[in-house]
């Protein structure tokens, strides 16, 4: 945070080689009725990915997120074993990839993480238009209250995939039936691979 303002969050941008680029602002307590923006970058720098120098290329995954907060939450929840970064600007703010493109070839698989706002998975909606995106090779894939959430995105947006995995968990039938007793299958038909493994004994 601001040493004058306890309010407002500082998010550096530091490229690859620990150099800052970036600097962003987010107001924590933002009240659209008194102040102009939620969040803003400071004049004249290069737009990079956030959280760059914290990951390492050996590991050939990366998770690119929508929001600072996302990319430190993710990196939190699996103890900095995984690559996570976050755009600077947004889901259309496309202005880091001139300066990132060379880096994001280090890395075999990037994992979108994407915020869902208005009907609609914006980031990934985003980078299918702006690039030239092998659309059967988009999926999305989770373990244990993972698969619960994967189960929850393909019954409504399994349209934007080619197809979901999973393993475990248990769910609610409100979760898979309407009011009326009806299945939700809002995503319409998607190929799915599912594992049990309460009986595995290898």
């Amino acid at each position: 945070t601001q040493k004058e303002h306890p309010n407002i969050l500082v998010f550096p941008f530091f490229d690859e080689d620990g150099k800052m680029q970036f600097v962003k602002y987010r107001k924590t307590d933002f009240d659209k009725t008194k102040d102009k923006a939620k969040e803003w970058c400071e004049s004249n720098c290069k737009p990079i990915l956030f959280g760059m120098d914290q990951c390492d290329p050996e590991r050939k995954v990366l998770v690119l997120t929508e929001g600072q907060i996302d990319s430190l939450s993710v990196a939190e929840a699996f103890k900095g074993e995984v690559n996570a970064v976050s755009v600077p600007t947004g889901a259309k703010g496309f202005t880091w990839v001139p300066y990132c493109w060379d880096w994001l070839q280090k890395f075999e698989t990037l994992v979108v993480f994407g915020d869902h706002e208005n009907g609609h998975i914006t980031l990934l909606e985003e980078m299918k238009r702006q690039y030239n995106i092998d659309e059967t090779r988009v999926f999305i894939q989770g373990m244990s209250m993972g698969n619960c959430m994967t189960s929850q995105v393909a019954r409504y947006e399994g349209a934007a995939f080619a197809g979901a995995a999973g393993s475990g968990c248990p769910t609610n039938c409100k979760l898979l039936f309407d009011k009326d007793n009806n299945l939700i299958n809002k995503g319409g038909p998607m190929d799915i691979w599912m594992s049990r493994l309460e009986h595995d004994r290898t």
